[in-house]
């Protein structure tokens, strides 16, 4: 009697587990947090409402926009520090279409967290819309002023560059799109307050290429007196400032250059088309003698009997004319 109950109870433990295995299977997977992947992050995320705000906020206006006044009053040229101190390249900003975000970093820190990583995201879903997608962004880090000036500048800087590095890995967003500069404590959200956490922000703003007119501002953002023992200063490319920077000296290939040739007649006045102008001097140069040898001019022409203007040509003569006299 005992065996047949050991066996009954037996058959009932096995009965109980296969229930709970087929429980288990049909369950939902519990949720992990974790950084979304590269792949996930650009398909499965939704607009949510601060996408949706960052969107109206980015877009680029139309072009007729340049004649109006008061728009034009909140557009700034920028002059940017190039890396390893090759000089510095201007900007137009647009302030018609900026966002500041609340990125939040741990203390002393540019690493990504949640908090941040959730934020990102809504920017990213953004900058991926076919609204947005064709322009050029300003990535701003700004700090408090807790702490030292110099140290401020460079983790505003680390802190912008971090956000720019999730952007282009988690959404795909070209790094040329975003160029990268640090504030530090020098433009506080609330000067009444510089310490508060308003001030520890990231700033999004158009980059307006396509605008030549007058500005209301001018100002040089600032450069980098602090380096961290072992840090390493970015490079043009990591802060999306390659087109700026231009070749230098030990870049340019003198003998390429000795045998490029210009097409176009030099009575038109036309200049590089925005391009930038073939590096001179290439070569030694001239020596003393040389320079001071005096330069031949050219023979005059003797005057010649003046010609009897003629009628020029007109290709439309004898043409039926559709307009209307």
């Amino acid at each position: 009697m005992a065996t047949i109950t050991r066996r009954t109870k037996g058959m009932e433990y096995r009965a109980v587990r296969l229930v709970l295995a087929a429980l288990l299977a049909t369950a939902a997977p519990i949720a992990t947090p974790q950084l979304a992947t590269p792949a996930a992050a650009q398909q499965n995320h939704q607009m949510s409402e601060r996408a949706e705000r960052i969107v109206r906020s980015l877009r680029p206006a139309a072009r007729s926009r340049y004649s109006d006044s008061a728009y034009i009053q909140r557009i700034i040229e920028m002059e940017i520090p190039l890396p390893h101190k090759r000089g510095s390249r201007s900007v137009r900003l647009n302030y018609n279409h900026s966002i500041d975000l609340a990125v939040y970093y741990d203390f002393d820190s540019a690493k990504i967290t949640g908090e941040t990583a959730d934020v990102l995201d809504d920017l990213g879903a953004a900058l991926a819309t076919t609204e947005l997608d064709g322009s050029r962004y300003l990535v701003a880090g700004h700090t408090d002023s807790a702490g030292s000036e110099g140290y401020n500048q460079w983790l505003s800087e680390r802190r912008a560059l971090s956000a720019k590095r999730y952007l282009v890995e988690h959404y795909r967003i070209d790094p040329e799109r975003l160029v990268v500069v640090g504030f530090g404590e020098t433009r506080l959200a609330d000067r009444r307050r510089p310490k508060d956490g308003i001030n520890r922000r990231v700033e999004i703003t158009l980059i307006a290429d396509d605008y030549s007119g007058p500005t209301s501002e001018s100002f040089r953002a600032p450069d980098t007196s602090y380096l961290p023992r072992g840090a390493s200063e970015p490079t043009a490319e990591e802060l999306g400032l390659v087109e700026y920077e231009g070749p230098s000296s030990a870049d340019i290939d003198c003998d390429a250059a000795s045998r490029l040739q210009d097409p176009r007649p030099t009575r038109t006045g036309l200049d590089d088309f925005g391009s930038r102008r073939t590096p001179v001097p290439c070569g030694d140069p001239p020596d003393d003698a040389a320079a001071a040898a005096p330069v031949a001019l050219p023979p005059v022409a003797e005057p010649q009997e003046p010609v009897e203007p003629v009628e020029p040509v007109n290709p439309a003569a004898g043409q039926n004319s559709a307009i209307q006299n």
